[in-house]
């Protein structure tokens, strides 16, 4: 990093501050001063929005896929799926192709909006130039809501037949299951309805019917929907138009976000809720639906909306984060300020602030350029007050390619940022290392060499040491050999009656493997019980104790997705329901006359099913 003070830096800030001033940025002074030659963070509807900014991320797309060149692999398949007791549903050929042309011409128009222009959505076409609409019969009749993969399995060897490969397409199956009566104008669906997908692949699976048509988009007829009640046709095909177009962006590796409070003239976000406002502007019912300037950087350089790529597109990205410094301004902001290398060019940085619950459908973004030594900068906007949240920050390489980074952090009552987990993650890693493979000693004279005259950085890394001060016992203690003047005892420190986990073996105040420490929030802990699913930990209480306490989540960044039952007696006291990596659940039970307890986690599904269902019983503490 630069520093103010050196008298060069000084006269590079002042002739880059008048230089600003002649072309007319936005950018006031101290944001300007934050990194010196850095472009300034942006909004999705800032006037930067067209200038110098996107002119440098879409030239530095054009100048990366100059070089070895190669033709596009990026291609959108249609497929039309009927099981096998049905017929297609009328006219289904000619008005997905009117969907499908609907969908291109939303993307290229924002893409065009945001300040890249040129991009045309690539679609298989057929030897008249047609959208070529591939009909599926299905083996069976029994498909539902859950069934895309189980499709997707039917569908890809016809694709292969054709020598299409599926691994390396866009995959759109329109999916026959809906049950539409004209005569009582009532319809009802049974179909997948989600996309997922990267910069190579992907896959959406969407509903069909004989009334999805762009054409009926201001069709005032009554129609009573089995989900939304009484709605018209048009608003039907709001719905189901903008889902379509909304699980094509996941298709396409978008994520959730919604507008932010400078974007509501806009209407709402694509990616948030705008799947229910699309084209409700035709209706004159409302301003519609937009696509934020975080998800047209994402879509740039999306191999599906370029004719030309390079051959990196293949190539496995790899991104070193040199600096990254977080920070509260006094408006009661976010500053992400950082510096990254990267084997493949970044020409966009994007973070999610993501409060919890609601999936990420309310995540807000805000959006950089890095310059040309991968310094970049970028403010939040405006946070809930009085919550938990996520930070995503994701790099857009040149490729199409993204990588991300996860945080927590929370925002108080008064709207003040806990940025502690993000600052143990980040500035105080090496502390966290010397902690896991050298101990508390070693931890401790790291945090006085790292944290130096820093009072905040030095308390958030004492509060994490203070737990690893007293150590574990050598041996688990029997539960009947603990006296009954104790009035209190760790789980952890207890050794069950039976213990059996999904992978490894069973582990107490520690995780198996690499990563050693138990963690969850962000945050370390020096007591606790590894219980990748599916785990059981059997303990004999003989109505001795009356309140187990605790918290339970999904250990580091693991992705799996479990749920926690605490059984007293195989009666189930507690149950968390489906959890993922991110917030932690809080449990306080009584448990008074209970003979044996149980400790169970699930596995709740997830990409990976079982292999990454890394749960984790954090403090959980017995007491009389």
């Amino acid at each position: 990093m630069y520093h103010l003070r050196d008298p060069f830096t000084q006269t590079l800030v002042l002739i880059l501050f008048f230089a600003v001033v002649l072309v007319g940025d936005p950018a006031t002074a101290d944001e300007k001063r934050a990194i010196p030659h850095q472009t300034r963070e942006f909004t999705s509807e800032s006037p930067v929005a067209h200038s110098s900014a996107i002119e440098r991320a879409r030239q530095r797309i054009d100048q990366a896929n100059s070089i070895d060149q190669l033709r596009s692999p990026g291609e959108v398949v249609v497929i039309y799926f009927t099981p096998r007791d049905r017929d297609p549903a009328p006219n289904h050929v000619d008005r997905i192709r009117r969907v499908i042309d609907e969908a291109a011409k939303f993307y290229e128009q924002e893409l065009e909006r945001h300040g890249f222009s040129g991009r045309s959505m690539s679609i298989r076409r057929n030897a008249a130039d047609e959208v070529d609409v591939i009909d599926v019969v299905g083996f069976d009749t029994d498909y539902g809501e859950n069934d895309g993969s189980r499709i997707r399995k039917e569908v890809v060897p016809l694709l292969r037949e054709r020598r299409i490969n599926p691994d390396r397409s866009v995959l759109i199956t329109f999916c026959n299951l809906t049950d539409y009566d004209p005569d009582l104008s009532r319809i009802s669906h049974n179909s997948p309805f989600y996309g997922r997908g990267y910069h190579l692949a992907g896959d959406a699976w969407l509903c069909d019917s004989e009334i999805l048509d762009p054409k009926r988009i201001e069709d005032s007829t009554f129609l009573f929907h089995q989900g939304y009640g009484p709605i018209s046709i048009g608003k039907y095909n709001s719905f189901y138009i903008g889902g379509a177009i909304h699980e094509l962006g996941h298709a396409f590796s978008l994520m959730h976000c919604r507008q932010r409070d400078d974007q509501k003239a806009k209407g709402h976000a694509l990616m948030g809720h705008g799947n229910l406002t699309y084209a409700q502007e035709r209706r004159r019912e409302g301003p519609g639906t937009f696509l934020t300037q975080a998800n047209a950087i994402r879509l740039a350089a999306h191999p599906v909306f370029l004719e030309r790529v390079s051959a990196k597109i293949y190539e496995q990205v790899r991104v070193d984060h040199r600096s990254l410094i977080f920070r509260e301004t006094k408006e009661g902001e976010m500053r992400i300020e950082g510096q990254l290398d990267s084997n493949i060019p970044v020409h966009g940085m994007i973070a999610y602030f993501d409060v919890d619950g609601n999936e990420d459908y309310d995540a807000t973004t805000a959006c950089a350029v890095p310059d040309e030594q991968g310094r970049y900068s970028i403010v939040s906007g405006d946070l809930q007050s009085n919550c938990q949240s996520s930070l995503r920050l994701v790099s857009c390489h040149v490729n199409g390619a993204t990588t991300t980074r996860k945080f927590r952090f929370g925002v108080d009552s008064e709207g003040g940022i806990d940025l502690t987990p993000i600052r143990l993650e980040t500035e105080l890693q090496s502390v966290i290392d010397a902690l896991k493979y050298r101990g508390y000693a070693a931890a401790a004279g790291e945090l006085e060499k790292v944290g130096g005259s820093d009072r905040t950085l030095l308390e958030i890394g004492n509060q994490v040491l203070n737990r690893f001060r007293d150590p574990a016992p050598a041996e688990l203690l029997p539960l009947d050999s603990i006296g009954d003047d104790v009035r209190s005892i760790p789980l952890s420190h207890v050794k069950p009656e039976s213990a059996t986990v999904g992978a490894s073996s069973p582990t107490y105040n520690a995780v198996p493997g690499p990563e050693r420490l138990l963690s969850i929030d962000g945050d370390y802990f020096a007591k606790g019980i590894y219980a990748h699913a599916p785990a059981r930990h059997e303990y004999e209480l003989s109505g001795d104790w009356s309140r187990l306490t605790g918290r339970c989540g999904v250990q580091g960044k693991h992705i799996g997705k479990v749920e926690f039952i605490v059984r007293g007696d195989e009666f189930a006291m507690y149950r968390s329901w489906e959890m993922e990596a991110g917030p932690s659940k809080h449990f306080d039970i009584d448990v008074s006359g209970v003979e044996q307890l149980t400790l169970e986690v699930r596995s709740a599904g997830g990409s990976n099913g079982n292999l990454d269902a890394w749960g984790v019983w954090i403090e959980p503490e017995l007491s009389r």
